[in-house]
């Protein structure tokens, strides 16, 4: 059986780009419903901004831990009810 070799950096870009733009997308059309927690919110878009500046740094495993927290922090908010995606066309 023929192994096939993988890029590990090219794998890397590719799902960090993949993941920052679903937290982009699930961020945009967030909706909080419990206002006493917005801290977190806040904290999952400041983590997409992270993501963003290590991206500018060529840094991609900061790019792709910090895309990873603001997603994280988006489920949880999510499963917890305390904010809503609001699916937009």
């Amino acid at each position: 059986m023929e192994r096939k070799e993988i890029d590990t950096e090219a794998e890397l870009i590719l799902q960090t780009k993949k993941w920052l733009e679903k937290a982009k997308k699930e961020m945009q059309n967030a909706v909080i419903k419990d206002e006493s927690k917005a801290d977190a919110l806040r904290n999952a878009k400041n983590y997409i901004k992270d993501c963003s500046y290590f991206i500018e740094k060529n840094d991609w495993v900061r790019a792709f831990e910090a895309v990873i927290y603001a997603y994280g922090i988006l489920d949880t908010l999510k499963r917890l009810g305390i904010i809503e995606i609001e699916e937009k066309s």
